[in-house]
């Protein structure tokens, strides 16, 4: 089992294990719990552990016993989706097919664009492979609506 250097939470959208990455408070958990409420299923909040594959090709999230079904809110505390939703709405583990990055904007200038999501990459090593998943970064601003963003770059993705 392999752990990658990023804290984020694991979710899936119509069996799309996305992966969102950011800052602590930039609104990973947040969105998160919007698109649960939404439909999307909870694989891990906060820290997953990883496994690769044998083929060095893809990555799989799983979340630990401990914390399955949890996920931290600011000013909240921890929710057990599993108690306030359902067991529909919890799963041990989902591939990582897709990374999306909050970046907080404060500058109001965007420090990255893809003109095509389906080109945007993430790219991992793992001893001599280069692991390579789709990704892109959304910047969060006043007025944005990041699960909304979300789903639709997760549509975009599936065309």
């Amino acid at each position: 089992m392999e752990h990658l250097p990023e804290h984020g939470v694991l979710i899936s959208i119509k069996h799309c294990g996305i992966f969102l990455i950011g800052e602590s408070g930039v609104g990973k958990s947040e969105t998160a719990l919007q698109l649960i409420y939404q439909g999307a299923t909870l694989i891990c909040d906060d820290a997953p552990n990883f496994i690769i594959d044998k083929d060095n090709t893809t990555i799989t999230g799983t979340c630990p016993e401990d914390f399955q079904g949890l996920i931290h809110i600011r000013d909240i505390g921890i929710i057990n989706i599993r108690e306030l939703l359902g067991q529909r709405y919890v799963k041990k583990q989902h591939k990582i097919d897709y990374i999306i990055e909050l970046i907080q904007d404060n500058t109001q200038e965007l420090t990255k664009l893809y003109l095509n999501i389906n080109d945007a990459r993430c790219h991992y090593q793992h001893k001599q492979s280069l692991i390579s998943i789709p990704g892109i970064q959304i910047h969060i601003s006043q007025n944005r609506n990041i699960p909304m963003l979300v789903q639709t770059a997760i549509t975009q993705l599936s065309i």
